[in-house]
């Protein structure tokens, strides 16, 4: 497991502290004008300095890459956990890393909305839904004992006219799932949905009410 300390929270913080001011959603569209949509393609884009904290995704990405010997993390933290913390910061951090995550990142995104949202949205008029996303965070079980942490997303998502790029909507909202935290606390979360899924559902429905599709037959 990778060690937890207080540098790999900080920027966790700074995202919380982020989302927190997210709440400026706008909507041009009337509800019989987005009845006339197609969601012709989603896209996902990252600000340069998104942040991504995904242990599940992380931990087999930077084990494969690294220069140490083929040992399961776990105890390559046991056995030097200073070099293993900056092995881990340094390949994950790095340009092939900061890609990968990101190309994970944007495959689920689309997976989900592409199965949740977008056949809602076969209408006459293309458009596109664009996912800005600037952080997003998936604490690990080590970090949530010590101290504590939910799944969160944050990204800015709008709708956009395919021909013109004109901007016909905003969600400026943060998406959060609920998580277990302490020793107890993680234990017990085990039997329930992992943290991925809880965050990934809770920016759907944002999506979904944001796009007034609950009020569509």
């Amino acid at each position: 497991m990778y060690a937890v300390k207080r540098w790999a929270v900080l920027p966790i913080l700074a995202l919380v502290v982020t989302l927190s001011g997210c709440a400026t959603s706008t909507m041009q569209l009337s509800p019989q004008e987005l009845q006339t949509i197609r969601i012709e393609r989603v896209e996902v884009i990252y600000k340069p300095d998104a942040f991504i904290q995904w242990e599940k995704v992380a931990l087999p990405y930077v084990e494969k890459h690294s220069l140490r010997s083929k040992k399961p993390w776990k105890q390559v933290m046991l056995e030097d956990e200073e070099a293993a913390k900056n092995e881990y910061q340094t390949i994950i951090n790095s340009p092939e890393g900061k890609r990968y995550m990101q190309s994970v990142l944007t495959a689920e995104l689309k997976r989900r909305v592409g199965a949740a949202i977008v056949p809602k949205f076969q209408g006459t008029r293309p458009v596109v839904l664009e996912i800005n996303v600037f952080g997003l965070s998936i604490p690990g079980p080590a970090q949530r004992v010590i101290w504590g942490g939910s799944p969160m997303l944050g990204a800015v998502t709008r709708l956009k006219d395919a021909s013109t790029g004109e901007e016909l909507a905003k969600l400026d909202k943060a998406a959060a799932g609920a998580a277990g935290n302490g020793l107890l606390g993680v234990l017990i979360d085990q039997a329930f949905d992992d943290l991925e899924d809880r965050v990934f559902d809770a920016y759907i429905r944002n999506l979904s009410q944001w796009l007034h599709t609950n009020n569509r037959t």
